[in-house]
């Protein structure tokens, strides 16, 4: 099974969603979304309280999927052909006249308001566009990353919407660097 990301909100859930998959599948694949790095807020799970920093959080994840073999956290990394990470949205994607998006992200955005992290939303996005990079230079058989590469598929209530830009980032630099072949899998929209 390969999961492009949001396996649950709080730590506690995903131990025990990591541990049904490992039983239930022969190989788990995933990457992160943007729920799981929620450390404060967002579930009524005190599991979380426990980390300071989502860093700490994703620390703490991979440590608990390296007790199962068959369990493979995709962070920039690749098994069996099967690359992944997270990924983010790029602010830079899309932008309406008179709002400052990383402040926008920072105070009113899911994202802004339930990690803790020390970096700015470009940062971040340049984190994830290196492990990105790195990836696609392995040429791996199938790509997966929690937000959506292109705008299609998000959302109706979100087209022309200021948040419309925390969905997606542009993905044609990746896509002009793989082979036809390669399958691209990714989750964030809440749309099948």
């Amino acid at each position: 099974i390969l999961i492009s990301g949001d396996i649950a909100n709080d730590y506690l859930a995903f131990t025990r969603i990591i541990k049904w998959l490992s039983q239930k599948y022969e190989q788990v694949y995933f990457t992160l979304g943007n729920h799981d790095l929620i450390v404060r807020g967002a579930t009524l799970s005190q599991s979380n309280l426990q980390f300071k920093k989502s860093a700490e959080k994703v620390d703490a994840m991979k440590e608990y999927c390296s007790k199962f073999p068959n369990v493979h956290l995709l962070d920039g990394n690749i098994v069996n052909g099967i690359g992944g990470t997270m990924m983010t949205c790029d602010l830079k994607t899309e932008t309406m006249p008179g709002i400052d998006y990383s402040l926008k992200w920072e105070r009113n955005w899911f994202d802004g308001k339930h990690w803790r992290v020390d970096n700015t939303p470009t940062e971040i996005w340049n984190h994830y566009e290196a492990k990105m990079n790195n990836i696609i230079k392995q040429k791996p058989k199938v790509i997966a990353c929690h937000f959506a590469p292109i705008e299609v598929g998000v959302s109706f209530e979100y087209r022309n919407n200021p948040n419309n830009v925390f969905f997606y980032f542009t993905g044609t630099p990746f896509f002009n660097k793989i082979t036809q072949y390669t399958i691209w899998t990714c989750g964030h929209i809440h749309n099948r």
